[in-house]
């Protein structure tokens, strides 16, 4: 307070020097005052006014003037911009202040934890929902030692589906843009949720754009094995299994597979076929892997699904992330009274919405939206610390006010010179701000034309 109070008087002090060096003077000097001037000359003969003018003109000065009992008083100035500099960079630094204290109070911190390809939704800046995503999530190392020096990650910030600005950011080294600052805060390992986001007509589409992972054990020998719906995958000489179809919540009812939306229970159901025992039909439970039904010659194990070409998002607990149809979404990890963990999927936005996800069980969650979690893996994230600091306009305005004040000052270099004409003689007097050679050669050349007009009296 108290330097920003100094700063204010410092303008006030300075503005009235800056408004009488643009107006003519109300009050002429004394002859003692104008002989009193570093550069100093008593032209002895009386010059007319005009001369004078002309003659200050022609060097680049500003004339303004004064007539009163018998005297005339001119002054001339040039270089003024110097007192407009002086004014602008201190007018800069009192900006800058009010940026740093507005910024400091104001300023709003936030740490987001992503896995690599993860994304979230920051504040708004400037009416714009801006998207933050973090790839190639790398950690440097010292080729001598081998110890970590730095954190890498390359940010992207994204207006909807547009890129605005991508850069590699490390521990000292953040990205910025309009107002935002994103470093590099921390970086490990955890469990991530799986999740992908897919968009299907119906579940019948839905199922077609899945893939099914199974362990089948042929004469004590396991295999792991993967395909579609439709798809037959050969396991030996003389066995192959085809995946026939796909229920998320499995009941069977009398003789008929059915889907009970009540009970979470993914079913795939199978056919082995093999050429010396005959063909097979199947159900294997992901989450009864042991339990086989049917009564198949060869186990069957259902260990996951996942969609083919959509891509599985790895997403901490609690992290905001967009959604595709616009809205915003964030996973919740709830542990129930008996100690089970659900996973909740809540989305805000024209109507909040909570939605219960369960591995291998796809859920429509908007039209024709669909989100399916299929479980967790340890995987390594970074941590983003995203800072908005709305000082910063302010502070980046007055250094630019700083920077040019101090360009004018150190450029220009203000200069006066005053003529005072009386009955008996002309004195002229000068001083500048950084007197030198320069100026002295300059005020000689301003006398000599002066003196040498021819007019006098």
């Amino acid at each position: 307070l108290l330097l920003s109070a100094s700063i204010i008087v410092c303008i006030i002090k300075q503005l009235p020097h800056l408004i009488r060096n643009l107006q003519n003077p109300k009050v002429i000097p004394d002859e003692s005052d104008i002989e009193g001037k570093r550069y100093y000359r008593d032209l002895k003969n009386i010059v007319g006014e005009e001369v004078v003018r002309r003659a200050l003109g022609s060097h680049g000065y500003k004339v303004y003037s004064k007539s009163a009992g018998g005297r005339t008083y001119i002054s001339a100035r040039k270089g003024i911009w110097y007192n407009i500099g002086f004014i602008l960079a201190h007018i800069g630094i009192l900006v800058i202040l009010v940026g740093g204290t507005f910024g400091g109070c104001a300023r709003k911190s936030y740490r987001f934890i992503l896995f690599e390809g993860g994304s979230a939704v920051l504040s708004s800046v400037d009416g714009d929902e801006l998207i933050i995503r973090a790839d190639n999530i790398e950690k440097m190392k010292d080729p001598n030692s081998g110890a970590i020096i730095s954190y890498i990650t390359d940010v992207t910030l994204f207006k909807g589906s547009e890129e605005v600005v991508s850069k590699r950011i490390e521990v000292n080294s953040p990205l910025e843009y309009g107002g935002i600052s994103i470093y590099q805060d921390s970086m490990g390992s955890l469990n991530g949720l799986g999740v992908a986001f897919m968009r299907a007509d119906n579940i019948a589409g839905l199922k077609q754009m899945l893939e099914f992972f199974v362990v089948v054990r042929v004469n004590d020998v396991k295999s792991e094995i993967s395909g579609g719906l439709g798809d037959t995958v050969v396991i030996g000489d003389n066995i192959s299994i085809v995946f026939d179809d796909f229920y998320d919540h499995y009941r069977r009812v009398g003789s008929q597979d059915r889907n009970d939306n009540s009970i979470p229970n993914p079913c795939l159901v199978y056919t082995i076929i093999d050429r010396e025992k005959g063909i097979f039909r199947g159900y294997s439970f992901m989450y009864y892997p042991s339990y086989n039904y049917g009564g198949t010659p060869y186990s069957v194990w259902f260990i996951g699904v996942k969609p083919k070409d959509e891509r599985v998002h790895l997403l901490a607990s609690d992290t905001p992330f967009p959604l595709a149809d616009g809205n915003v979404g964030a996973l919740k990890m709830v542990k129930t009274g008996e100690g089970e963990v659900i996973v909740r999927l809540v989305i805000d936005g024209a109507s909040n919405r909570v939605f219960e996800l369960f591995d291998g069980c796809p859920v429509e969650i908007g039209d024709n939206l669909y989100a399916l979690l299929v479980g967790t893996k340890r995987a390594q994230y970074t941590g983003l610390r995203v800072e908005k600091d709305p000082g910063l306009l302010f502070f980046v305005s007055g250094a630019v006010m700083l920077c040019l004040g101090i360009l004018l000052m150190v450029s220009i270099n203000p200069r006066h010179i005053e003529v005072l004409i009386t009955s008996k003689r002309a004195l002229i007097g000068a001083m500048a701000k950084r007197a030198g050679e320069e100026f002295e050669r300059e005020f000689r050349n301003v006398v000599l034309d002066i003196t040498s007009s021819g007019e006098g009296e």
